[in-house]
This record gives C-alpha cells, sequence and structure tokens, in this order.
C-alpha cells in the first residue's frame, strides 16, 4: 500500500548550522493515527512542518502519495497545503470573523482563478456555508457558528480550527501541541474529536504531545524524536520505561504527569489569544 505520506533521509538545519532535524525516514499509511513525543527542543515541529512544507527541507525527500512535493512551489504546493492541514497550539483564527466565517476560509483551498473572487468577498454558496455548517456539528459546536471567535474559550477555538480543516476536506492532519494552552478537560474533548476524525473520515492524524499518557490512549503508533533523531518508532502497548528514559532522561517526570478532567474553565484571554492576520495555510 502505497504512504499517504513518506519522508527519506530527511534533515533540516535553521541558517546553516542549528540541525533541528536528521536522517528521518517513515511512511505513515492514510488512517493512522500517530503521537510524535519527546522533550523540547527534539525537532517535533520542525518535523510536522516539515510534512506541509511550511519549511523546506535542507535535505532528503518528502512525498505525498508517491509524489514528490520536496520543493513543491506555486499551485503544487497550495496542492500540498489543502491536502495535508495543520492544527496549531495558537488556534490561528481570524479574530474578527464569525465561527463560521473561519471555517469557510477552508473552503478557499478548493478554488482556483475566478472562482475564488466572490469568496473574498465572504460571498459563500448556499452549498458551502451548509458543508460548513456540516463541519462544525461533526465537532459539536454548531451552535456558536454565528459569534465571534474572540468569544469562544480556548477549547472551542480549537475545534473551530479542526472544523476548518474538514471543511477543506484535508487528507491528513497535522496536530502541533494541539492542547498545550487548554485545560484538562478541554483538552480531553479535542483529543477525542481528533480520535472520532481518525475513525470516521478515514484521516490520518500526527500529532505532537508533550505528556505521554495522552499519546498512549490517543495514538496507534508512537514516535519519539531525541536531539533531532527518531530514536523510537514503536505501538502504544510496547512504550515501557525503558525506552521513555531513553528518550527523556531527567525530563521524564515531566512526560509522565496525568492529565485529570475537571469542569471546563472560564475562557481566559491568555489562551485565547489569535493571530489577526492569520490564515490557513492551504490558501496561501
Amino acid at each position: 500500500m502505497t504512504p499517504v505520506l513518506k519522508a527519506t533521509g530527511l534533515g533540516m538545519t535553521y541558517a546553516g548550522q542549528f540541525v533541528a532535524l536528521r536522517d528521518l525516514s517513515i511512511e505513515i499509511q492514510a488512517r493512522e493515527r500517530i503521537a510524535v513525543i519527546g522533550r523540547s527542543g527534539a525537532g517535533k515541529s520542525t518535523f510536522l512542518r516539515l510534512c506541509n512544507r511550511l519549511l523546506t527541507p535542507t535535505e532528503g525527500r518528502l512525498q505525498l502519495d508517491a509524489q514528490d512535493i520536496t520543493h513543491a512551489q506555486g499551485r503544487e504546493l497550495r496542492m500540498v497545503r489543502r491536502r495535508v492541514g495543520m492544527v496549531f497550539q495558537q488556534f490561528n483564527l481570524v479574530s474578527r470573523l464569525t465561527v463560521l466565517d473561519n471555517v469557510l476560509i477552508g473552503t478557499l483551498g478548493n478554488r482556483r482563478g475566478l472562482a475564488l473572487l466572490p469568496s473574498l468577498w465572504r460571498q459563500f454558496s448556499a452549498e458551502d456555508r451548509a458543508w460548513a455548517l456540516h463541519c462544525l456539528r461533526e465537532v459539536e459546536i454548531e451552535h456558536l457558528a454565528m459569534k465571534r471567535a474572540t468569544e469562544l474559550s480556548g477549547g472551542q477555538q480549537q475545534r473551530v480550527a479542526i472544523a476548518r480543516l474538514l471543511a477543506q476536506r484535508a487528507d491528513v492532519i497535522l496536530a502541533d501541541e494541539p492542547i498545550a494552552s487548554l485545560d484538562p478537560r478541554s483538552a480531553e474533548q479535542v483529543m477525542n474529536i481528533l480520535s472520532m476524525i481518525n475513525e470516521t473520515h478515514g484521516v490520518a492524524v500526527i500529532t505532537n504531545l508533550h505528556q505521554v499518557d495522552v499519546a498512549t490512549s490517543f495514538a496507534h503508533r508512537i514516535v519519539g524524536l531525541r536531539e533531532g533523531v527518531m530514536v523510537m518508532d514503536t505501538t502504544a502497548d510496547k512504550l515501557d520505561d525503558t525506552l521513555l528514559e531513553h528518550l527523556y532522561g531527567d525530563q521524564l517526570s515531566e512526560a509522565q504527569v496525568e492529565t485529570k478532567p475537571h469542569t471546563e474553565a472560564i475562557h481566559d484571554e491568555s489562551h485565547g489569544r489569535m493571530n489577526h492576520a492569520a490564515v490557513p495555510q492551504a490558501v496561501l
């Protein structure tokens, strides 16, 4: 079976000096659910940003459905970012728009040429709006469709970001520390939604996670990075203390702190901070 994503000897060196990732080779199949774990600075975020070409690798080769996308540009790069979508820790919603309009932005990646123009003035078709509402229903926040993004809690904003990827019909979802700024209950809800999307839509989901217990309960497959090198590619049931000690060293106790759900906290502005200029990478 052809992997949906394949990296061969992938490497990333910043400014010709700092080696963030080296000689990473991995095959990712459709419908897989993968957690990438490791110490801070291990190269986890760099790996995800290479996968949808927010970064261009300095070494190696990257393929999407056997098509080489290592140096994709222009229209080909836009196709890559439509099919391989990304969820960020800080949500990247457009704060002045409604929840519905934020999700409708996800449909822009499927438009070309003159067909894009009406959407730039928020003139979406009835079909587009129905699809966006369906995506919001999937993540259980359809009732918030007409609220401004700034009115939502951190967990709700992250669900909007996931709905936007559903709207763009991404084949792969990359989630870069998607629950790092959320309270435990919101974090649990977001991870459950990512699991649901993986199971019901057949979308491969690859997420960087800090806490080992969340990674093992979420993922079929655990990939471990240390100092830019992949030192582990195993299943959750085979992840033992010996492997974890090798991966985390003196940071192991921090990674093993369990997250216990509790009532969702009142919205904290520090969790809801957004980038006003942010738009999904599918339309860049």
